[in-house]
């Protein structure tokens, strides 16, 4: 079931996404393997499945943004606090200094807008930053607050923790790129080949109706094709399972 903070969170256009993509491949697998309307119908339940994937994997992609945002915004406060403003200034300043990235409506900006907001009724900064790191949940997030607080806590130049910081969350999230960059290309062409079955029965379909027509008009031409729709989804179920596995390892 869908939880409305997780509708407003991911927003509309995201959910309207993925009932349209869902509806077109639902058709597809209804047109090239049935040629049945029923069969449409009967799929559309399936779209609760599709959607819990989709949602996962929007949220992964998320979740790599925020860490490149989250980079940019230490990479500002590093650069004021170097100027000599202190930790409650620099996270005053950092949304002004963010707009030149990204826009308003950015994860990061709303996120050190809200800390502003809170300073300004008086709230201290390092209870601003555990507010911001107990909502994210991230690691990196996290032991930045830690290492905020030991720093103010036992003195030292915030400057130079916050470059400390920056410099051990940048090296994992430059390999965490170099990962996905080396993976891209084979995700690239398992979707190519993922496509190519399709594209076969579509050809066929078009160009030798009558030859296709036995496999839709009796029981035994709908078992084939049961059986080549599931043989090609196994395939792509393992294909995308081998890929997150090479990813996971490396």
């Amino acid at each position: 079931m869908i939880k409305k903070k997780q509708w407003d969170t991911l927003g509309t256009r995201f959910w309207f996404r993925c009932i349209g993509v869902y509806i077109v491949l639902d058709m597809m697998i209804s047109f090239l393997f049935y040629d049945s309307v029923i069969v449409f119908l009967v799929l559309l339940p399936m779209i609760f499945i599709y959607i819990k994937f989709a949602v996962k994997e929007e949220m992964k992609r998320r979740y790599r943004d925020h860490k490149l945002q989250f980079r940019e915004a230490m990479t500002a406060m590093y650069t004021m606090t170097a100027a000599g403003y202190s930790l409650e200034s620099s996270i005053r300043g950092v949304p002004d200094e963010l707009k030149i990235c990204y826009s308003q409506d950015t994860w990061i900006v709303k996120e050190f807008n809200k800390m502003v907001e809170k300073l300004n009724i008086n709230i201290a900064p390092e209870r601003c930053l555990e507010d911001f790191a107990e909502e994210s949940k991230d690691e990196d997030i996290t032991n930045f607050y830690e290492i905020i607080c030991i720093a103010k806590r036992y003195g030292g130049s915030m400057s130079m923790i916050i470059k400390m910081a920056i410099e051990r969350i940048s090296r994992r999230i430059e390999t965490e790129c170099e990962i996905m960059t080396m993976m891209a290309g084979r995700r690239h062409e398992f979707t190519i080949m993922t496509c190519i079955p399709i594209g076969i029965i579509l050809y066929m379909r078009l160009t030798s109706p009558e030859l296709m027509a036995v496999l839709y008009t009796n029981v035994s031409g709908r078992l084939i094709m049961t059986g080549c729709l599931s043989a090609y989804l196994a395939a792509v179920l393992w294909g995308r399972y081998v890929t997150q596995k090479a990813v996971a390892s490396v």
